[in-house]
Order: structure tokens, then C-alpha cells, then sequence
């Protein structure tokens, strides 16, 4: 590739951050309108490198090349990073204060429409908005309120925000996490519709098998740069193994809770659920044995959040319902704390209204308590149990950092945790495993 054929180029680049060094020695030439999939293992440096492109880190060693480009400063100004939790995180805490407002009718209405949080962050003309919606099939969630967005709707709407921006290259952390086969399809084409306006594309994710839009692969293992090239050749190379980490598992450490006695978990009778006048569920009854172990799957914008919702308490539609909890016909005098107790929950949402000043080991230990804050009577029992929780997923040795030190999959599997840790006889997860290699 000739100089002026590309936009950027790092010879001989090592990364560091905070004195630290993050990566080995690496060489990466990108030209316009190429597609990157950036795949490795958690932890293999695949999101610092994405920051690395937007100013956030620099090389500490080695050239960086930008010839399309005045300065380092208008190449960082061209490059935007859309983080891995982009379904709800950009959009979202914006428009909501606590994480089960979406849930809230009230709340629901004094948040925006979709439409118009468009154009009063693009500041471009609703028409041209409504045009290019049209043309990438998204105009039916433009008048939907932006708190009540499944994650495949949030994408949407930053995808089309990211076909409105112009900007020149565009990085995606860990794009396809979370979404059915429809939303990947969806992410797909709209890649396609950047890169046929000759946007630069740079995805991450853990799978080695690059999704069909890509032409290009970067594999990382142990924060080095084991192959640069066409995708093509890569995939004809057939001798890269997803990585694994034998660890004791979660599972091993948690034990059954004699304390709370039930036979049914939970229990729903012809419950109907509309999202504003759409019903996603007609007629629904579910019942959930102890014991039982359920997969609850389904298209994004199914209703499966919020079937999770109403069992745990945190949607108030639960009082509308038919619904048992631990035996107990629910709103028959028990107070939200009582149905909570038993239970480990974690979700998405959750995740990220999660305080990031605590400390792993402290974020575990919240889950022993009502609220997400450590109780003061812990046992020497309780801090074992989340000791060893912690050792199960192998993150004993980031015990001690704060939440915002860590990467996604470290937060997540910290609070996957969080939910076991009390050995409670129900725990309910909503896509633990989205970003987790």
C-alpha cells in the first residue's frame, strides 16, 4: 500500500499506559474504507488498542504514520470509539436516573422520543433524519421513548447517529454482543452503508471467526499482535483456537440454601405485556419450579428483560399481574425487600448504574445486602464466600482495584458474582454472558 493509499500506520509500536507497558511490538497499516475485525481472548488488549486510536493512549515507542492527516490532533478528532455497552450506555444515562425506569410509565413519558433526541444531538433537520431512517429500515423506533429502547433498538439509534456523523473511521467495541440473529444482520448492513461512503471500520470481538463484512483481521493474544492481514488469509491459516481458562467455576462455589423454604420459584397466569400498544406478549403463563433451570431466549424486544422484571420486583407492573413468588400470591403483604432476598440477580442495566469507586471484593460483598452498599455485620463466612467467588472467576488478582480500572468483562463477571455470593435458592441473569469471551 502506498503512502497516500493509507490513513494510518504503526512501525515497531509498543502501548503503554500509566508507565505500564499494555502490548508487545506491533506493525498495523490501515487504508480507507477497509473493515478491521480485531478479535483475542478477554484481556487481550483489544479495547485499549480502539482507545489508542482516539488520543486516549499513545505509543511510547515506534512511529505512527498519518499521511491522510495535518496532525495527530485532526486524526484523533476523525476517529470515533463506540464502546461495548453501546445498545443502552450512550444513549441511556442521558435519559434516566435510576436503572428500572424503563419500567416506570412516569419516567417513560418524560424522556425524549427517539426523533427527538436525534436532532438535538446531531443538530441536524428532522426530515433528513426521518430520510436516512427510512433508507436503513429504523423509522419504526423514531417516535418510541429513548428509555424504553431494547438493546437491538439502541443500537439502531446509534447507528444512525454513526451514519449521519461523517466522521472518517469509526471503531466498535465488541459490536454483535447481546443481539439475536436478526440485530447482528441489522449491524452488518449498517456497516455496509458506512463503508460504502468509504468510512474506515475497526470491530472487536472474542470470536476468531470474522463476521462477513470484514475484510481484514487483527488477532491478539496476550496483548500481541499475532496476524495483520486480509481476512481471507486468515481464515486459510485454520490453526486458531479460541483460548480458554481452566478455572474451579462458579458453580462449584455455591451451595444450596436450605434457609427459605418454597416449592414454586415463581409463577405467572395469562399475564399480557404491551410496550406502549404493542403487545410482545399475549396470554403468557410460565411456571418456575425450585430447582429448575430455565434458558429464556428469544429476538431482542421480545420481553424477556422484563419478564425477568417482574419477578424479581423491580417492574411495578408486578401488582397488575397474576403472579406467585416463593408460594406467595405477590402484593399479599410482603414488602419488595422480602422478595428481593432470596434472590441473586444481575442485568445489564445493573451493570451500568453500578457505583464505579468501589472496589471488586466491595462490589461482590453488596450482594449480601438490600441496597448496593457493604453491610457492616459481614461474618469471616461471608467475606470467605466472596473470596472464593472471586477466585472461581479468576479475579482474584484485581481484588483490590476500583470498578472503573477494570474492563467490561472484569465489571461483569464481578457482578455475575455478586449474585451468587449469598447462595441464594433463585438467581436470575440477564445476559451474564453478552461481551465474555
Amino acid at each position: 500500500m502506498e503512502e497516500a493509499e493509507y490513513l494510518f500506520a504503526f512501525e515497531n509500536a509498543l502501548l503503554s499506559r500509566n508507565g505500564t507497558r499494555q502490548s508487545g511490538i506491533f506493525n498495523w497499516k490501515v487504508g480507507p474504507g477497509e473493515s478491521w475485525w480485531i478479535c483475542g481472548a478477554n484481556g487481550s488488549g483489544k479495547t485499549t488498542l480502539l482507545e489508542m486510536l482516539t488520543g486516549r493512549h499513545r505509543i511510547s515507542e515506534g512511529v505512527m504514520k498519518i499521511p491522510a492527516f495535518s496532525s495527530p490532533e485532526a486524526f484523533y478528532s476523525s476517529v470515533t470509539l463506540v464502546r461495548r455497552d453501546f445498545s443502552l450506555n450512550q444513549v441511556f444515562n442521558r435519559s434516566a436516573v435510576f436503572y428500572q425506569q424503563r419500567y416506570f410509565s412516569q419516567g417513560l413519558e418524560e424522556t425524549p422520543a427517539v426523533i427527538d433526541f436525534l436532532v438535538q444531538e446531531t443538530g441536524i433537520a428532522e426530515d433528513i433524519i426521518r430520510s436516512a431512517a427510512s433508507e436503513s429500515g429504523f423509522e419504526h423506533i423514531l417516535e418510541k421513548r429513548i428509555v424504553s429502547l431494547s438493546t437491538g433498538e439502541g443500537r439502531r439509534v446509534l447507528l444512525l447517529m454513526l451514519l449521519l456523523s461523517g466522521r472518517k473511521i469509526i471503531c466498535f467495541d465488541d459490536p454483535y454482543s447481546g443481539l439475536d440473529s436478526e440485530g447482528c444482520a441489522m449491524v452488518s448492513d449498517a456497516f455496509r452503508s458506512l463503508l460504502e461512503k468509504n468510512v474506515t471500520i475497526m470491530a472487536s470481538g472474542a470470536g476468531t471467526q470474522p463476521p462477513a463484512v470484514f475484510d481484514h483481521v487483527l488477532y491478539l493474544k496476550d496483548q500481541t499482535v499475532l496476524f495483520a492481514g486480509r481476512a481471507e488469509d486468515f481464515i486459510a491459516l485454520n490453526n486458531i483456537e479460541e483460548e480458554t481458562r481452566e478455572v474451579p467455576g462458579l458453580v462449584t462455589r455455591v451451595n444450596e440454601n436450605p434457609g427459605c423454604n418454597f416449592s414454586t420459584a415463581a409463577a405467572m397466569n395469562n399475564i399480557t405485556i404491551r410496550y406502549n400498544n404493542k403487545v410482545v406478549q399475549k396470554d403468557f403463563s410460565w411456571h418456575i419450579k425450585r430447582g429448575d433451570k430455565w434458558l429464556l431466549t428469544g429476538p431482542n424486544g421480545s420481553g424477556k428483560s422484563t419478564l425477568m422484571s417482574l419477578i424479581y420486583g423491580d417492574n411495578p407492573m408486578t401488582y397488575a399481574y397474576e403472579l406467585v413468588v416463593f408460594d406467595r400470591v405477590r402484593g399479599s403483604g410482603e414488602t419488595i425487600w422480602e422478595i428481593k432476598k432470596p434472590m441473586g440477580y444481575f442485568s445489564s442495566e445493573l451493570q451500568q448504574f453500578f457505583p464505579l469507586s468501589m472496589t471488586l471484593y466491595e462490589a461482590v460483598l453488596t450482594g449480601f445486602s438490600d441496597h448496593l452498599t457493604v453491610r457492616k455485620d459481614l461474618t469471616d463466612d461471608h467475606l470467605l464466600q466472596a473470596r472464593e467467588l472471586i477466585e472461581a472467576a479468576g479475579l482474584s488478582d484485581y481484588s483490590g482495584y476500583v470498578l472503573s480500572r477494570l474492563s467490561f468483562s472484569q465489571r461483569r463477571l464481578a457482578l455475575v458474582c455478586r449474585a451468587f455470593v449469598k447462595h441464594p435458592p433463585v438467581v436470575i441473569l440477564d445476559e451474564p454472558c453478552q461481551g465474555l469471551d
